[in-house]
């Protein structure tokens, strides 16, 4: 069997009061379990803040912080309508572009008919000037000018993905669009035979490093340290079925799902009573303008990612933390049945501290206070 370990309250004592009062407010607007919300908080916060800062942790340890997340529910459980709460600003921010990518595939349709024409006269003019004996050499350097000169096809942006491939996704890189997210309540058809495929790069863009792409129809495409957030839905039975029988092994061994945060919360439905009372979306809101902050920066942002490093104070409870962990993992102990996903536990715990200092609007080291 393939269990996880008994359900605990969520720690939302730890978050931020912003980011704590928005889980609290939607949560009980959507009466979706406190888990899932707060895993769609924490993946907002993952989205807007992945493309600025990576984190450094003590041992000269440099890595990305953004987050992959599991969560383990059945159909109904509202995981859309609570992302839709958190990704507000994303959503809003895609549709703007696909509007100026329009515009801007028309205005190219047109450059690109004019310049056509163009080429057509400077080619005529030149193979008359040939046949006719004249001297040819201005035109040629007007026509290789031209040429050397093509209109350049809009480049669409994206963040947001529900239901793609990984190349499917990849394909809207470019350097100015490293940060994307992959976020779905159908996580089966995320992770059917074919993505599973495609462990390495799902790996290797968690852990932060570059890659290529090859493609058939068109050239490879080389993507240098892109950033991806994954938080997805799937249904236990699809789950055990599909990951703890016939691809157990696949997962385990490539390290696939010690990357991801998982959770099976407790289902709320048959108890999602309609009581009349008023909704507030006043700290909703509030969340929605810092994400929008956060984007802001991102899209100012030039050069490399600022990596965040530890205070002194917080390196060392870090340094213990990880030192605890490791000391498990060997021998007989408590933690070498599942070594894969205890040795990730340190690194996710200083992605999560750079993730909350940062959205936070912290400067300068990450504290040990909170």
């Amino acid at each position: 069997m393939c269990l996880l370990a008994p359900e605990n309250p969520y720690p939302i004592y730890a978050l931020p009061p912003l980011v704590r009062n928005a889980i609290i407010e939607t949560q009980k607007n959507t009466q979706a379990p406190l888990a899932m919300v707060a895993t769609s908080a924490l993946t907002a916060i993952s989205i807007a803040c992945q493309n600025q800062i990576d984190v450094c942790r003590p041992g000269n340890l440099h890595g990305p912080v953004n987050l992959y997340s599991l969560i383990l529910a059945d159909s109904g459980e509202r995981k859309t309508t609570v992302d839709k709460v958190f990704m507000k600003a994303f959503y809003l921010r895609d549709e703007a572009l696909a509007d100026e990518y329009a515009k801007l595939v028309e205005n190219y349709s047109t450059e690109k008919e004019i310049w056509e024409q163009k080429q057509k006269a400077l080619e005529s003019k030149f193979h008359k000037e040939i046949r006719a004996g004249k001297d040819y050499k201005a035109t040629e350097s007007e026509l290789e000018t031209h040429l050397n000169k093509p209109p350049v096809p809009p480049q669409i942006r994206r963040t947001i993905f529900n239901e793609t491939t990984i190349e499917g996704m990849l394909k809207y890189y470019s350097d100015s669009n490293r940060s994307f997210a992959l976020v779905s309540s159908e996580g089966g058809v995320i992770f059917d035979s074919r993505a599973m495929s495609k462990l390495g790069i799902i790996n290797t863009l968690w852990d932060g490093g570059s890659l290529f792409i090859d493609r058939k129809s068109s050239p490879g495409i080389n993507l240098k340290e892109p950033r991806l957030t994954i938080s997805v839905m799937i249904q236990p039975d699809v789950y055990h079925k599909g990951f703890c029988t016939r691809k157990k092994e696949i997962v385990k061994t490539s390290g696939h799902h010690a990357r991801f945060l998982m959770c099976q919360p407790t289902s709320t439905q048959g108890t999602r009573i309609i009581t009349g009372d008023n909704y507030s979306s006043q700290y909703q809101d509030l969340f929605e303008e810092r994400i929008n902050e956060l984007i802001d920066e991102s899209l100012a942002m030039s050069g490399e990612r600022r990596c965040l490093h530890f205070s002194p104070q917080a390196a060392r409870i870090w340094t213990d933390y990880y030192n605890d962990v490791e000391s498990k993992l060997g021998g007989l102990g408590p933690l070498r049945h599942c070594r894969e996903y205890a040795a990730k536990n340190a690194e996710y715990m200083a992605r999560l501290a750079g993730l909350i200092y940062h959205s936070s609007g912290e400067e300068g080291e990450i504290s040990h206070k909170r």
